[in-house]
């Protein structure tokens, strides 16, 4: 009988777990996947974004528990993925590495879309505090080297699917 409800606690969590939030103000995606009615994916679902001339799928972190947990405990990030970090109202927020294995770009976009800064992390450096130079309304983290390797550099425009 333990086993059996050991066995239905796990198989609830896993239901639950794999559940999204409701949105929020965050802005409209660029894909067009049927049911979203123009909204990115809630929660830790991936949806598409450009930054410069370059696509990159992303997660969306909006509440402050998914932005606390951000890209913590990750074996490893693909090429062209990242996740965007929503602050509703702008803020300037401080980022550090703690638990995060990969070694990050931080590019923070403020509320006319413009990345006013990009920023290298180190894997697990727990020490370097990495802020934006005035409030910004998203940051979004990429593999280090990934803004330079796409030639995208501050002042450049971000899409993610509004019309602003």
């Amino acid at each position: 009988m333990r086993f059996f409800l050991i066995i239905c606690f796990f198989a609830f969590a896993g239901i639950i777990l794999s559940c999204r939030p409701s949105g929020t103000n965050a802005p409209a995606s660029l894909s067009s996947q049927p049911g979203t009615a123009g909204r990115p994916a809630a929660g830790h679902g991936t949806d598409l974004i450009r930054i410069g001339r370059a696509v990159v799928e992303v997660e969306f972190a909006r509440t402050e528990e998914q932005r606390e947990m951000g890209l913590m405990f990750r074996e490893s990030l693909a090429t062209n993925e990242g996740m965007v970090f929503v602050f509703d109202p702008p803020s300037k927020p401080a980022f550090y590495m703690k638990n995060t294995k990969v070694p990050l770009d931080i590019l923070f976009i403020d509320e006319n879309l413009k990345i006013v800064d990009i920023q290298q992390m180190e894997a697990f450096d727990e020490k370097t505090l990495h802020r934006p130079p005035a409030a910004v309304e998203y940051a979004i983290e990429v593999n280090r080297g990934w803004a330079a390797g796409h030639g995208v550099r501050a002042g450049d425009r971000v899409n993610l699917g509004t019309n602003r």
